[in-house]
């Protein structure tokens, strides 16, 4: 059996700084402008697009952009910043594994991203797997001591292993931090959590 080539269409094609100009039998021409070459995306919009499908509970759309801020990302700041929006998404959807996954890949492209290690510690905690959850809240304190979330979490992770004084230690600096930062209510919940009220 003779299987026949087909026949050219004598299309010639040429490739320009993100213009495909495509000449066509005849003469004909028909361009075609790469338009995320000549206009780039701002990842950093799409994460912003991202937090805010979150926040309305469309996980798979809030993926998705996170996602395409990934292809569009210049940098290990901006990739780590995806990686733990996609890690507190796929938590929130209760996929834990993945949620634990996607923070590690944050916190390796950027160690130094307090918000990482925090929600892995997060995620850790309602795993129960505790020690590892005060490692990550630890993590997060170091790189930034002024992290009040990290303080309260690691202090409510201790008083449930029953580590009073270490618990007491971080829920008072917590109960601080919220005064300083004007957030009374949530300090006068952490007082009451520290007095037994």
């Amino acid at each position: 059996k003779m299987v026949r080539k087909p026949r050219s269409l004598g299309l010639h094609k040429k490739i320009q700084a993100g213009v495909i100009i495509l000449t066509l039998m005849g003469g004909a021409t028909w361009i075609s402008i790469n338009l995320p070459r000549l206009f780039p995306v701002n990842p950093e919009k799409l994460l912003d697009q991202a937090r805010d499908l979150r926040e309305q509970k469309k996980y798979d759309e809030a993926i998705q952009k996170v996602d395409e801020s990934v292809d569009y990302a210049a940098d290990n700041i901006v990739k780590s910043e995806a990686f733990l929006q996609k890690g507190m998404i796929t938590h929130e959807k209760g996929d834990r594994r993945a949620a634990i996954a996607h923070l590690t890949l944050s916190i390796r492209l950027n160690p130094d991203n307090a918000r990482s290690y925090y929600n892995r510690g997060v995620v850790y905690q309602t795993e129960n797997k505790l020690e590892l959850a005060i490692a990550d809240y630890t993590y997060s304190i170091r790189i930034d001591s002024g992290y009040v979330n990290a303080y309260r979490q690691r202090g409510l992770t201790y008083r449930s292993l029953g580590r009073n004084r270490e618990a007491l230690a971080d829920l008072q600096t917590a109960i601080q931090l919220f005064q300083q930062q004007g957030k009374q209510a949530d300090s006068d919940e952490l007082a009451g959590i520290v007095t037994g009220k």
